[in-house]
């Protein structure tokens, strides 16, 4: 099995994918023309922290009541619905041109965040449905991949943009590849059985919540998951633009170029590692090497330029860690639980890239440097690695 393989002979696989292609992409112009607006209004470093945040938030507190319906609802029409939220929150983002309007962009994000989230886990929850056991790391890896590679060239383009014919266009673009991806949706054939119920939506949430913690191994799997979350580097890299580099380049090629050097080794991360066939043993190295590698882009922070190479390596491995063990959690729990746990584990790791995103925005407000603040998650990974150890002789 390869990926192409995979794409050529999967009919759902492959819609999913290239509706993933333009949504995604047309978000990372959105995403750059959000931090460049609020640059343009001259936002706080919290408010900055506020906006990497609220893209996190929706999709934590709507993870129970996600998962319910997605294990009890047609996921087609689900996702079609909101899609079409995602182009009415970036239709009324172009209006936005006032400083005293940012509680209604944060308002906007919150929404088109909530449907973008849904959607995700409605797709991660859907594909052990749409591919055999062997092939569902693959498949995983190809949506990495796609969010990767959307990222590099979204964000960098993004960022050429808002430059150079403005930060309104970025959105009109944003609703057309989402109506793109609404038509590619509707060809999607999905043959999964909906679990009826009389239930209420409370008692299955409970349901969910008591089948995740009688199973340990999965606990702790969705808590090594979340360690991808310590990269949400966001308001990190929008605060680097603004005080170290706005000398050298402006703020949004600098913010769209940093998001797409780190994008290009997300994206390369699993053509890499893909050939390891002992995921436990990759799994610990993988976990070193990023705190590692978080450490050699505080080393080059100083210089724009030098910084990429820093930021390629933050990127390279982090996919890998998040394909490996979001396999992992995939394989471990049984079918009629999938959109519930998935959206268990999204919440989790949502609530940790919120959590460090404000963190990030804290902590600058109380002035420590942005290269000891970036040296913090560093140090994280490292631990991190060190309970992957203990996880790994105690439950794998």
């Amino acid at each position: 099995m390869t990926y192409i393989q995979l794409l050529s002979t999967n009919k759902n696989i492959r819609t999913l994918w290239l509706a993933g292609l333009f949504s995604n992409f047309g978000s990372w112009f959105t995403t750059v023309a959000l931090y460049a607006l609020l640059l343009e209004f001259n936002a706080s470093s919290m408010l900055v922290a506020v906006l990497a945040a609220i893209h996190m938030i929706p999709g934590a507190l709507l993870a129970p009541v996600s998962g319910v319906m997605i294990d009890k609802v047609d996921a087609k029409k689900l996702i079609l619905s909101l899609i079409v939220l995602q182009i009415v929150a970036t239709f009324f983002m172009i209006f936005i041109n006032d400083a005293s309007q940012i509680w209604l962009l944060f308002l906007l994000v919150l929404l088109k965040m909530a449907g973008a989230r849904f959607v995700f886990t409605a797709e991660m929850a859907l594909t052990p449905h749409l591919v055999k056991e062997e092939e569902l790391r693959y498949a995983n890896d190809i949506n990495a991949a796609t969010w990767s590679i959307t990222f590099v060239v979204g964000m960098a383009l993004g960022g050429l943009a808002v430059e150079y014919i403005g930060i309104a266009s970025a959105f009109i673009l944003d609703i057309f590849t989402f109506i793109i991806a609404f038509l590619l949706m509707k060809n999607l054939q999905i043959h999964k059985t909906i679990h009826k119920s009389t239930e209420t939506i409370m008692h299955l949430m409970k349901e969910g919540f008591f089948y995740l913690k009688n199973r340990p191994k999965v606990m702790h799997l969705i808590l090594l998951h979340s360690a991808v979350g310590l990269t949400a580097f966001d308001a990190l890299i929008t605060l680097l633009a603004r005080d170290y580099y706005a000398h050298q380049v402006s703020e949004p090629l600098a913010i769209g170029f940093m998001q797409a050097i780190k994008a290009v080794g997300l994206f390369l991360g699993p053509f890499v590692f893909i050939y390891f066939t002992n995921q436990k043993k990759l799994l610990t190295w993988l976990f070193f090497a990023q705190g590692l590698a978080i450490l050699l882009w505080v080393t080059l922070q100083f210089d724009y330029y030098l910084s990429f190479f820093g930021l390629f390596f933050t990127g390279l491995f982090i996919t890998s860690i998040w394909s490996i063990t979001f396999s992992m959690i995939q394989s471990s729990i049984d079918e009629a639980y999938y959109g519930r746990v998935i959206a268990y584990n999204d919440m989790i790791f949502l609530s940790v890239n919120a959590i460090v995103s404000i963190l990030i925005g804290v902590l600058a407000q109380a002035h420590l440097s942005l290269e000891l603040i970036t040296s913090i998650f560093g140090v994280m990974f490292f631990v991190t690695g060190f309970y992957y150890l203990w996880v790994k002789k105690r439950y794998l």
